[in-house]
């Protein structure tokens, strides 16, 4: 399924990417130790599938920091 599909118009999606800081830092706060990262993610495909009526299967995902 597209993203654009679920979207209605007047929706807005918004990326970011932000190149400037040290590869080693970025890695470091995506590949944290405690899982927050981890949790966040997994938290916005359980909202995906909620709001959005999406069916993502979570069991299916892992967390890949890279």
């Amino acid at each position: 399924m597209r993203m654009r599909s679920l979207l209605n118009p007047g929706d807005l999606v918004r990326v970011g990417l932000d190149l400037k800081k040290d590869p080693a830092t970025i890695l470091a706060a995506y590949n944290d130790k405690s899982g927050v990262t981890k949790a966040f993610s997994l938290n916005l495909l359980t909202r995906i599938n909620r709001e959005l009526r999406a069916d993502f299967d979570l069991a299916q995902f892992e967390h890949y920091a890279n």
